[in-house]
């Protein structure tokens, strides 16, 4: 009944909810006898069989992990040749969803926090983006004023350099002139004495020029400086908001280089993994786990109690980290890590860090 193509399928789960709703409300919300499935058909189905086509139908549906509790919900009632169909199906589902196959819930609580600090890093990205864009806007308007301002200030030295060198050959051409003139006319002292208050004007306006140009030129390299500091200000911002995107990239793939797959072959002299073990903790465990938020130390000493109990869906996701022959990391929440080992009889917890302290936390050891 189930339908090989997915608009098939999907009428097919429409029809069978409205069905179901029918039927519910024939007999009183019991649901435990035979169920007619085919619309205008007197051919019956066990309800076994109906939920196992529903389960099935809503595979195709854009509802995963709704799909996903409702498949492990009904299996306890289906029939029985038909289980190992849909735990097959679940499972891929599963691994679509990076889900373990029977605890469910707590995966759709991980899945849940890993939303929410997605959600949260996002944000944070954003407004970082926003700030860092108006510093960069504010930089940019700051750099193309001194750019203004510093072609004002060449184009007023120019000018004021050019009237200092007219100055100049004016008091020098008026000085030679006067040299000429005394020696031709020795006698007319008012007229020399006249001839050099003009030049001691002169004279006065240079100095004053040449100031004015010295304190130019002393302007002109200021503001050489606050260009050179606000363009480099501005590559700064460019830079930071590129690599801010940039770094929880860097963070995975600086994480994944210390890592390779753990393998069950490789536990096997430990008896397996999926058995009772006493769990062990540093002298000093609880003293650095409250250094992190709460509902990592929640998390951490949940997933403790998990994998000493065998747990098999605790070890869905653990890593073993290159070089070392027992060591294992596994993920608690956003990105923190616990770091442990498994003996025959006991797992000894190591330590709870921030997965960029790890290849540090190596280090270390």
């Amino acid at each position: 009944r189930v339908r090989g193509d997915r608009a098939a399928t999907l009428t097919l789960l429409e029809r069978h909810c409205r069905r179901l709703l029918e039927y519910e409300n024939l007999h009183n919300g019991d649901l435990s006898s035979e169920i007619v499935v085919e619309e205008g058909s007197d051919e019956p189905c066990s309800i076994g069989t109906f939920w196992m086509e529903l389960a099935v139908a809503l595979q195709w549906s854009d509802l995963p992990c709704l799909t996903l509790v409702f498949a492990r919900a009904v299996l306890p009632i289906i029939p029985q040749q038909n289980v190992d169909f849909l735990l097959e199906r679940m499972e891929i589902l599963r691994d679509s969803l990076g889900f373990s196959l029977f605890d469910v819930s707590e995966d759709l609580a991980n899945l849940g926090e890993r939303l929410r600090q997605k959600d949260l890093a996002a944000e944070m990205e954003e407004r970082l983006t926003h700030t860092l864009s108006s510093q960069l806007e504010n930089t940019a308007a700051a750099l193309e004023h001194r750019n203004r301002e510093l072609a004002e200030l060449k184009q007023s030295l120019q000018e004021t350099s050019a009237r200092a060198e007219e100055a100049e050959a004016q008091a020098r051409a008026k000085e030679s002139a006067l040299e000429t003139f005394k020696i031709q006319s020795p006698g007319a002292s008012d007229h020399i004495a006249e001839r050099e208050a003009e030049i001691a004007e002169l004279r006065g306006q240079l100095r004053h020029l040449k100031s004015e140009v010295k304190r130019k030129h002393d302007q002109r390299n200021e503001l050489r400086r606050e260009l050179r500091e606000a363009r480099r200000e501005a590559l700064e911002t460019q830079s930071a908001s590129s690599t801010g995107r940039d770094d929880e990239a860097r963070a995975d793939a600086d994480e994944e280089a210390l890592l390779e797959t753990a393998s069950s072959e490789e536990a096997s002299h430990l008896g397996g993994f999926f058995q009772p073990r006493v769990p062990t903790f540093p002298a000093d465990f609880l003293e650095r786990l409250r250094s992190f938020p709460l509902h990592v130390q929640s998390t951490a000493l949940q997933l403790a109690g998990r994998l000493a109990s065998g747990d098999p869906t605790a070890f869905t996701g653990i890593k073993k980290l290159k070089g070392t022959r027992d060591l294992l990391r596994q993920r608690l929440s956003g990105h923190y890590r616990m770091l442990f080992r498994i003996h025959r009889d006991r797992l000894e917890v190591l330590d709870v860090i921030d997965r960029r302290d790890l290849d540090r936390w190596l280090q270390g050891r």
